[in-house]
């Protein structure tokens, strides 16, 4: 595995690590009541945080082919890795943004209305809303991360100092 990679996977391991502390630090959740709140809470900061990724990844996407042109209409010659990674990015940010998606779909159910649901119902919705905050925040961090690499690539083959070149 490249160093671009490992990386990348450092980073979102660590937001994930971040996450389950954070989980761990509230602790388990006893009753559909403080599920609920729990929820709730989740939904408010959920809604703005999954639209900044869903922009972001859109974003990144856009990025992707303007670096794919750039590097067609450059006279420098770019190795097959570095398109490699553009492809690495673009799959990365693809999956950030359906999950960021599916995130704000799942914060618009309105919980405070659900009836007739077993008892641990919102504990685990609350858990799984919280894992899908975790992992498309980890993807996106582990996107930029990737994304860090290809623009590094990028201005060691088009420009002319000698501090910006590669190191593999």
């Amino acid at each position: 595995m490249r160093v671009d990679q490992r990386m990348a996977w450092a980073s979102g391991l660590f937001i994930v690590l971040v996450g389950a502390t954070a989980r761990f630090a509230i602790g388990r959740v006893y009753s559909s009541g403080k599920a609920t709140d729990l929820i709730d809470t989740l939904a408010d900061s959920g809604l703005y945080l999954g639209s900044g990724i869903a922009t972001a990844s859109a974003t990144m996407l856009a990025l992707m082919l303007t670096i794919l042109s750039m590097t067609r209409n450059t006279d420098s010659e770019f190795h097959e890795d570095m398109y490699r990674r553009v492809y690495r990015v673009s799959i990365m940010a693809t999956l950030s943004l359906v999950g960021a998606v599916v995130l704000l779909l799942a914060l618009t159910i309105p919980v405070q209305e659900m009836d007739g649901v077993p008892p641990n119902f919102f504990s685990i919705l609350y858990n799984v809303l919280f894992s899908l905050v975790v992992l498309c925040c980890a993807l996106v961090v582990g996107t930029v991360v990737l994304i860090f690499t290809v623009i590094r690539t990028v201005v060691a083959k088009t420009t002319p100092l000698e501090e910006f070149e590669e190191d593999n």
